[in-house]
């Protein structure tokens, strides 16, 4: 008789599939074994030959999603006179705002 607890919860669903035994009321590993030792004594099913460890149904690749390369963020335009004395303005009056809502 095929020890059933040493196997993994998929390679019990792969022998149940094969054989034919619905198992979609199984949750936890102890009844899936008991649905291939109850098919085994009341010869519903042939018993399945021993699994090599080898034998365990793999999982098929899936294709990953094909990712677009990143692209770096633009560079802003470069300013002229007028508009860097302007953003120093701006950014002197923000640490002003900041200095007087800390003291």
């Amino acid at each position: 008789m095929t020890d059933y607890a040493k196997q993994t919860v998929a390679a019990l669903k792969a022998l149940l599939t094969e054989r034919g035994i619905d198992f979609s009321d199984c949750k936890l590993k102890a009844s899936f074994v008991a649905k291939l030792q109850e098919a085994d004594a009341t010869g519903d099913a042939p018993p399945a030959a021993e699994p090599s460890p080898k034998s365990s149904p793999k999982k098929s690749p899936k294709a990953s999603p094909k990712k677009s390369p990143k692209k770096a963020p633009a560079a802003p335009p470069p300013m002229d006179a007028a508009a860097a004395a302007k953003a120093a303005e701006a950014a002197e009056l923000a640490a002003m705002k900041v200095r007087r809502v800390r003291n």
